[in-house]
Formats: structure tokens, C-alpha cells, sequence
């Protein structure tokens, strides 16, 4: 059997096109994308919508996905031990997998400024406070618990994605770029099953 000269099969793979990409794993939900575990979404950056050419303006990155269901954590009511109880089924119920998303360098920056700044505000009032002589306890204590707060919020806020539920195998997230999303429903007539 003759081989195709115009083949090289040692190559490099050729860069492909957003609009001749064949859309699978993913699809629309109104401001919500359903994607399946193992989906690879466009080379476009999933919050500022930018064409990305990996290594100039930008990276691909694999992000894990994990929803429970959040009822569960009505569990935590349970006296004698609630909170426990509900990582332990939480852990055992939860549904996980990962997508590979583009993200610019641009968006990067913005989560890195964005984290540095919490951590700094949550390690600084303490800081700041303990070194004052101050006799009232309670604005320590407040200190305390409000850096306790801002690296919670810098904990649940730093995602890039966010699962909001999960169904028959598709995860719905929230967290991507609007014109993305139309770009993706333009292209994409397909319906996930949920």
C-alpha cells in the first residue's frame, strides 16, 4: 500500500482553527456550560474570550471539577459530631472529573493580584494590630476573624469554574465569559441530555 507523500507522520501537529473545531463534550445551558468529564473547551480564554495561542498570551490548564450535592450539608446540624458526619458523606457522594480549559495571561494575572491582595489583608490586620498595645481583646479577636473570613473568600472566590450541579454525567458550571458562551451556542447545535 503507497503512502501519502504529502504526510509527514513525524510532524508536529499543525495548529488547528477555532471555527473548524468539532464541538464535543460541552454545550450551552443559558449562562451555564454542561461539559462532561475530559472535555477540552476552545482555545479561546474562558473569562476574557481572547484567541490563545499557548506559550505567547496564554496556557492551557486542566481543571478538576467536583460537585456535591448541597444538601448535604444540612448534616452539620446533627448534634454530636454533624460536621464530621458531613465530610464523610460528602466525600463519599460527590461527583468528580476534569476539563481542559484555556485561560490568558491576562486572566492569571488577574487571579494571582487578586489572591495576593486577600492574603496580604488577612496576614496584615493581625499583624498590624499585635504590634499596637492595645488592651481590648475583642478588636484582636475581631482581627483574627475577619482574616479567618477574607482567606475563605479567597479560598471559595479564586476559582476559575464553579460547579453548580451535577447531572447523568454532565457537570453544569457557571464562571465563563458570556460572548464565549455565545460563540460555543452559535457553533454547536448539540443538546446534552439534561
Amino acid at each position: 500500500m503507497p503512502e501519502d507523500p504529502s504526510v509527514n507522520p513525524y510532524a508536529a501537529p499543525a495548529t488547528f482553527s477555532h471555527d473548524k473545531m468539532t464541538f464535543a463534550g460541552f454545550e450551552v445551558l443559558g449562562n451555564k456550560l454542561a461539559v462532561q468529564d475530559g472535555a477540552v473547551l476552545p482555545s479561546r480564554c474562558i473569562k476574557t474570550n481572547r484567541e490563545i495561542s499557548p506559550g505567547e498570551n496564554g496556557r492551557p490548564k486542566l481543571i478538576k471539577l467536583a460537585w456535591s450535592n448541597p444538601w448535604w450539608a444540612l448534616l452539620i446540624l446533627v448534634p454530636y459530631g454533624g460536621l464530621l458526619i458531613y465530610i464523610v458523606v460528602s466525600l463519599a457522594t460527590r461527583k468528580s472529573g476534569s476539563i481542559t480549559v484555556h485561560l490568558s495571561n491576562q486572566a492569571i494575572k488577574r487571579k494571582r493580584i487578586w489572591l495576593g491582595s486577600l492574603t496580604v489583608l488577612a496576614f496584615g490586620i493581625p499583624a498590624i494590630l499585635f504590634n499596637m498595645d492595645l488592651e481590648i481583646t475583642a478588636i484582636i479577636g475581631f482581627a483574627i476573624l475577619g482574616s479567618v473570613i477574607l482567606l475563605l473568600i479567597a479560598l471559595f472566590t479564586a476559582r476559575y469554574l464553579t460547579p453548580v450541579k451535577y447531572q447523568e454525567g454532565w457537570f453544569i458550571i457557571r464562571g465563563i465569559n458570556r460572548e464565549f458562551l455565545d460563540e460555543i451556542a452559535a457553533q454547536n447545535p448539540a443538546r446534552p441530555p439534561c
